[in-house]
């Protein structure tokens, strides 16, 4: 890190990869590894080796990427491919919804770096699927709690309904302490 807080090497220090190790470091560095043409073919699809939800992705080479984005995602996808060719930086960071063959969805966090003359795109990817289903959970659990405090409020609005409407006289006694919780006007 240079002292003014950005991260760089100097050109000579920058470690030449052979290209027999480049899809292996690529592949651990990110869940999936993705390069994609101007056109938004996939040209190569690697999978971190240490994970197996994905299976293989080979199937997706030679073909266009939004094949394989849920419908929200296109756009977002497409907005990166139309960075590439305008010569406008890429946005570094894009979260992509993908599918294979409606059976499965996961998000994917990529970072997108343009490589070679060709206007590749390197996109390397993070599995969001553990994060999701954390908001899904997060989601639930503020439902039921919403649930529960719509029960709680339609017994407290029955609760007042009876004692208003009861001519007898009415007291509620704690069993603890004997002390009065509520009573009615009579």
């Amino acid at each position: 890190m240079s002292p003014g807080g950005s991260h760089s090497w100097r050109p000579a220090s920058i470690p030449m990869i052979e290209p027999e190790y480049l899809a292996e470091v690529l592949g651990a560095a990110s869940d999936i590894a993705l390069v994609v043409d101007a056109d938004g073919t996939v040209q190569s699809a690697l999978v971190n080796q240490t994970t197996t939800a994905y299976g293989t992705l080979e199937h997706w080479e030679q073909k266009p990427l939004v094949e394989f984005l849920t419908r929200e995602s296109v756009d977002k996808f497409k907005g990166l491919l139309k960075s590439a060719t305008s010569d406008s930086p890429l946005p570094r960071h894009l979260e992509l919804n993908h599918q294979d063959e409606f059976a499965w969805q996961f998000p994917v966090r990529y970072s997108a770096y343009q490589i070679g003359t060709e206007r590749l795109i390197l996109m390397m990817g993070r599995d969001l699927r553990q994060i999701a289903e954390s908001q899904q959970q997060l989601v639930q659990a503020q439902v039921a709690l919403e649930r529960g405090y719509e029960e709680k409020r339609e017994f407290d609005a029955r609760y007042r309904m009876l004692l208003t409407a009861t001519r007898d006289a009415f007291v509620v006694l704690s069993t603890s302490d004997g002390r009065i919780r509520d009573l009615n006007a009579a």
